[in-house]
């Protein structure tokens, strides 16, 4: 099968189970994002163990990022249905509940920490790796859980962060194919240059505006305040994990999604977008 063939169709499988999750509701979206996070958790634990010889056990990763995702579902006090008519959110809002899931959730990274005095292998390593696994793409991907809310679910705002990111990187390469002249960090991303990046965020600020048109969650302004946040954002986060590849060795982080790489290479953008979209969000609440 032809390469670009190849590419297009893992391409739309991604866009299409991300899309339709969103849609369909935010326990569907919460699993697809806690999947994508396990995911890209087992493609930086490899990276790590090439470079370091790090020898954390997967499951740790695993079970920590489920336990950091059921913590920010429980923060949201979303407003959860089952079969469309069974309400959850005075289950969800319960203060127990929350802080019984993240006193659960400290106490599984303390104890995985504590584990590692018992172990014969340099303990520095494997807590590094665990914490960059949790803070790098188990918080981001359990933010998703939270901008997606506000007492109801809003799909509009999350799906946003992704179409943005989207958006961008389409406008960012073919502005920057056309008009790049000047690097923007050719030490890190010999490719990406400031034309792409005005020329991607010009785009980002437009698909944001279809949303202001369409939704009443947030003004025309706020729309493309958020736009821009989300480009900044995603583009670093894109430069970050570039480094990360370069200071390991690699060319992709994984091979999951045949001609685009791994999954860490797709959600790169996410990862920084959702927490400056996070922020933004909420800093937007307390001026209003």
């Amino acid at each position: 099968m032809p390469t670009i063939l190849k590419r297009s169709l893992s391409g739309a499988v991604y866009v299409a189970l991300v899309v339709c999750s969103i849609l369909a509701g935010p326990m569907y979206s919460g699993v697809v994002f806690l999947l994508l996070a396990v995911l890209a958790l087992m493609e930086l634990n490899r990276m790590m163990v090439t470079k370091f010889g790090s020898s954390v056990p997967m499951w740790q990763h695993v079970v920590a990022c489920i336990l950091m995702s059921v913590v920010t579902m429980f923060l949201t006090g979303q407003e959860v249905r089952v079969d469309g008519n069974v309400e959850l959110q005075e289950f969800v809002r319960n203060n127990y509940i929350v802080v019984g899931a993240q006193a659960v959730y400290l106490l599984f990274v303390f104890g995985c920490m504590v584990g590692e005095l018992f172990r014969k292998k340099d303990p520095i390593v494997n807590w590094m790796t665990l914490i960059l696994g949790q803070f790098y793409i188990s918080l981001p991907m359990s933010l998703l859980n939270t901008i997606s809310t506000d007492g109801s679910y809003q799909w509009a705002v999350v799906l946003a962060v992704f179409v943005v990111i989207w958006v961008n990187d389409t406008g960012a390469y073919l502005s920057g194919m056309a008009l790049g002249r000047h690097k923007m960090f050719p030490r890190v991303s010999p490719k990406k240059s400031w034309e792409g990046l005005i020329g991607g965020a010009v785009l980002a600020v437009g698909a944001a505006m279809c949303f202001a048109y369409y939704t009443e969650y947030l003004s025309y302004f706020e729309w493309m305040l958020f736009a821009l946040v989300v480009v900044v954002c995603g583009t670093f986060g894109d430069l970050v994990e570039s480094i990360m590849k370069r200071t390991v060795g690699v060319k992709d982080s994984g091979n999951i999604m045949p001609g685009h790489g791994g999954i860490l290479d797709r959600i790169d953008s996410v990862l920084l977008a959702s927490i400056g979209a996070y922020a933004y969000l909420h800093i937007l609440y307390l001026v209003d």
